[in-house]
């Protein structure tokens, strides 16, 4: 499964480099929006499967974390500093 989410973001990606270069400096819509496509699935999907990075699991556990603190710190919940 690993090698098909890899495979499928180097197509996206190379998809995306070939409409960025068609779409004439972002002037041409249809190939602008297959660039941004493009890049944002060639994006996702290496970072998709745990199994492939697995810290970003912990990276997500971390800024969960942080933010609840964040959040509760602001409205006089637990963990507050008022």
């Amino acid at each position: 499964m690993k090698y098909v989410m890899l495979a499928t973001a180097i197509v996206a990606e190379v998809i995306a480099t070939t409409a960025m270069k068609q779409s004439e400096g972002f002037s041409l819509l249809p190939w602008t929006i297959l660039t941004v496509v493009g890049c944002a699935v060639a994006f996702y999907f290496p970072f998709a499967d745990p199994e492939i990075n697995p810290d970003r699991r912990r990276l997500c556990d971390l800024v969960r974390r942080r933010h609840r603190a964040d959040f509760s710190s602001r409205v006089g919940g637990p963990g507050s500093k008022t």
